[in-house]
């Protein structure tokens, strides 16, 4: 068992009382919580994957995004087109780099944030092995243009 699986049952366990205490979701926040759990029992190590974000959004947003994680903390976010660090760019803009780009954990956060509001729309595929989502596509309102978005996890690699 990973060393962080405490911390994510924990997460689990207030998802799910949290899940208790509100209308239904668009998407079954007890099965985000056993998902999230079962990510945290089996979550490598280290591990790199790509992220693709696409939205109605600049285009350094929507550059795929490398992003390697070791021993849980983010080692690096890497542009794959131009080989810049993600910081380099976005820190220009004050926003909020783990929002933007998340890691694994971060997109259970985005996932449950978005559950939160509500969407009209909310696609969620998760990982055969080690469940995480591996699409999240959402759309919190078809009466408002250009609030949609999609972040998708592409070759999801355990390190050495």
């Amino acid at each position: 068992m990973s060393p962080r699986a405490p911390r994510a049952a924990l997460l689990a366990l207030a998802v799910t009382v949290a899940a208790a205490s509100c209308d239904a979701p668009t998407v079954p926040l007890l099965e985000v919580a056993q998902r999230q759990a079962r990510w945290a029992e089996r979550e490598p190590d280290a591990y790199a994957f790509d992220l693709l974000r696409s939205c109605f959004c600049g285009p350094e947003v929507t550059d795929t995004v490398t992003i390697t994680v070791r021993n849980g903390v983010v080692e690096s976010r890497i542009f794959k087109t131009s080989g810049i660090p993600v910081e380099d760019v976005v820190a220009q803009w004050g926003s909020d780099i783990e929002a933007i780009f998340p890691d694994i954990d971060g997109m259970f956060a985005v996932l449950l944030e978005t559950a939160r509001r509500d969407p009209e729309v909310l696609e969620v595929r998760y990982h055969p092995t080690y469940a995480f989502p591996r699409l999240i596509s959402a759309d919190i309102s078809r009466n408002i243009a250009d609030e949609e978005f999609t972040l998708q996890v592409l070759g999801f690699r355990v390190l050495p």
